[in-house]
């Protein structure tokens, strides 16, 4: 029995189950990883872990097609008309690759990387792990069969077991600090989908002499057509997002920038509230400071009337953030106590975690004799 193999022998005949077994897992195993690896990479911010889920979508079409594809090869007609299918499959993988890298290039020329956090680390391992096994039975099959449904199959879940390496590695090196390797593991990735793309292409044409002229021009018209509209909306991309100004609100025990950050949010002493559309500065005195109900809806008004779409602070509840998530307002925390403005630069230089959730359970009062959980 070859390691990693489903079967105890190695002649063609026993292959033929394992090399429907293996098109089929690596079918729902994609499509478990693109549900998990998008919803954590989302919610994290991390743009290598989307990546990779990207990379999961567009083969859990391709795995789809070739696993209907070599089940029923009596209804796919001619040689031509699998050829056609796996030479879309390709395109697809490409024009996600070519995406994937405009996108996160946009992401790495206006500096928007984020901290991920643990779980996406976690992710990440199980994906590497997952994608590891599957390349290796992948692989042992195609050896022994060597037709054009286990190759495209082994390019693929080789294509995938290195993205979750990629991702991890980004993953983690972001989370230590160095945010920018999170948005640059998204480019590496979505530059190893387009040699993958390639390297199909050239396999169709060395191995398929019926792969015509017609439908080589046919693909490469399209791919240049999408090719085009990724480009505009790479350069529309940056240029709406470098130019996207926010409207900041930061807690305060003063009414200047000079001010110490209010330890608390919804009883806060006063809001600075930085204006990046029109430059100015503001503060808004608060008159929820000590009142012993829910303080929520007054922050939610002053959000409201003042256009506010970034929130800082070091506490955050799990009402004010529920409130404050239903506004789409990023939060983002102050790990270190100091002045508002010195906050404010470490938002503007991405130096601050994104808040994906409440630190506390619910907010506590400022006067200590009637600490009542809010």
């Amino acid at each position: 029995m070859k390691e990693g193999c489903f079967t105890t022998d190695d002649n063609k005949a026993t292959c033929m189950p394992c090399r429907m077994q293996v098109i089929k897992l690596s079918f729902v195993s994609n499509i478990l990883s693109v549900l998990f690896k998008w919803s954590i990479g989302f919610m994290s911010g991390s743009q290598a872990l989307m990546a990779d889920a990207l990379h999961s979508l567009s083969d859990t079409v391709s795995f789809g097609i070739n696993y209907y594809s070599a089940k029923n090869p009596q209804k796919s007609g001619t040689a031509i008309s699998v050829t056609g299918t796996t030479a879309f499959v390709t395109a697809l993988t490409l024009l996600a690759g070519l995406w994937l890298c405009a996108n996160n290039l946009s992401v790495l020329i206006i500096g928007k990387a984020t901290r991920p956090g643990l779980m996406s680390i976690i992710v990440s391992i199980v994906a590497c792990i997952l994608n590891g096994y599957l390349y290796n039975v992948s692989r042992c099959v195609d050896a022994q069969l060597s037709d054009i449904h286990t190759f495209i199959c082994k390019i693929q879940n080789r294509t995938n077991f290195i993205s979750s390496g990629i991702s991890f590695v980004g993953v983690v090196l972001a989370d230590l600090g160095l945010l920018y390797f999170d948005p640059l593991a998204a480019v590496v990735i979505g530059s190893l989908m387009i040699g993958s793309a390639i390297e199909m292409f050239n396999a169709l044409s060395a191995r398929d002499a019926e792969f015509s002229t017609i439908i080589k021009q046919r693909t490469k018209y399209v791919i240049s057509v999408a090719a085009v509209f990724i480009v505009v909306f790479f350069a529309y991309n940056t240029a709406t997002v470098i130019n996207y100004k926010h409207v900041v609100l930061i807690p305060s025990e003063g009414k200047t920038p000079d001010s110490q950050v209010d330890a608390l949010l919804g009883r806060a002493r006063y809001f600075i509230i930085y204006n990046e559309k029109d430059n100015t500065i503001v503060y808004v005195p608060n008159k929820d400071m000590n009142f012993k109900g829910d303080v929520s809806h007054n922050l939610v008004s002053i959000v409201q009337d003042n256009g506010v779409d970034v929130v800082l602070a070091e506490v955050i509840g799990q009402e004010m953030f529920t409130d404050l998530k239903a506004l789409h307002v990023q939060m983002y925390y102050i790990e270190q106590p100091g002045m508002v403005r010195d906050a404010y630069m470490d938002f503007s230089q991405q130096n601050l975690a994104l808040a994906l959730g409440a630190n506390v359970d619910r907010g506590f009062g400022r006067n200590a004799r009637w600490l009542q959980p809010w």
